[in-house]
């Protein structure tokens, strides 16, 4: 009685769709750069896009006393025309400020832009 090989033939192993894993790992769709380009409001048109500047903002409403104003920044995309145009708000109750940088640099790459932080010397001290 002949006893059978249990160890997988060569044809068994080579059955799976023959993809490359570059294909997989330069499709737009799972990069990380096109998920942030398409998080970005409408109207910002990303071949126009100078540069990202970042900057400390207080926000809260004109009811509210001045002094309780919540910190956070503001991160702006300046166009080719000059003009500035808003990305998102980010509140340092929320999100730590390294985090907050990361994104903006991880935005400012995907732009293909130079990120300037102009936050260097804030300080959360009061």
């Amino acid at each position: 009685m002949a006893q059978q090989n249990s160890t997988p033939t060569l044809s068994r192993l080579n059955s799976a769709p023959n993809v490359s894993s570059l294909a997989l790992e330069s499709s737009p769709k799972n990069d990380i750069s096109w998920r942030l380009l398409q998080k970005l409001p409408s109207y910002i048109e990303p071949s126009k896009v100078l540069n990202l500047v970042l900057r400390v903002e207080y926000f809260g409403s004109w009811e509210t006393p001045r002094d309780q104003w919540k910190t956070g920044f503001s991160l702006m995309a300046t166009t080719s025309n000059g003009s500035e145009k808003h990305i998102k708000n980010y509140l340092l109750s929320q999100h730590a400020i390294s985090a907050i940088k990361q994104e903006c640099d991880a935005i400012a790459k995907a732009l293909k832009t130079t990120f300037i932080d102009t936050t260097l010397n804030f300080s959360t001290e009061v």
